[in-house]
């Protein structure tokens, strides 16, 4: 970690934080807004303090990230795993690029509170772990109701042929050629869009 951010984490007297991982922990001066609602990307969570991966295993930063109820968390880095997630139970927003160990979202279902999730890279073989906790938390405040894919691969959507809350923002990216848009045509959502790029 940092010194500079070390000092912040350290120093912060709110009660509420936010983290960035990054290569290094070097603070990023941009964040990729993914959401087209403004009061979505309004609620984004975005860092205060940055750790590198290795923080993650760092037993008197964890410690000290337990005294605050962590809101967000920003991973811009590959993790081997993820389940050090399940700590933040007050997470509101998770954003995780290069995920390509992931894969099953098991380590989510503590987070009841987190609305957005954006994920890249995971190989899944299904959302069943979401679509559990959507119908356990049903509401306007419900939980994962903004859910953004990355150039991730999910096998199975069959259990969303049962009745299900719609999300609030699905938003798909995919490379060209790689997935059948129409797959998802069983998924309700009020906002749904799908993107394909160039590799």
């Amino acid at each position: 970690m940092l010194l500079s951010e070390r000092e912040k984490l350290f120093s912060r007297t709110e009660k509420t934080v936010s983290i960035g991982i990054t290569e290094g922990g070097v603070p990023r001066t941009v964040v990729h807004v993914p959401w087209e609602s403004t009061a979505h990307a309004f609620n984004m969570r975005t860092p205060n303090v940055y750790l590198s991966p290795e923080d993650v295993a760092d037993g008197e930063i964890l410690a000290k990230l337990c005294t605050f109820r962590v809101i967000g968390c920003y991973i811009w880095v590959p993790l081997s795993e993820y389940s050090f997630l399940s700590a933040y139970t007050g997470l509101e927003d998770l954003y995780i690029e290069q995920g390509w160990s992931i894969t099953n979202l098991d380590f989510l279902t503590p987070l009841t509170s987190c609305r957005m999730l954006f994920l890249e890279g995971a190989s899944l073989k299904n959302l069943d772990t979401i679509l559990a906790m959507r119908r356990a938390n049903p509401g306007i405040f419900s939980c994962f109701r903004c859910l953004a894919l990355h150039a991730c691969r999910v096998e199975d959507l069959s259990a969303f042929r049962e009745d299900h809350p719609p999300f609030s923002e699905l938003l798909l990216f995919s490379p060209k050629g790689e997935e059948d848009a129409s797959r998802w045509n069983i998924v309700s959502a009020r906002t749904k869009r799908f993107f394909e790029y160039e590799k």
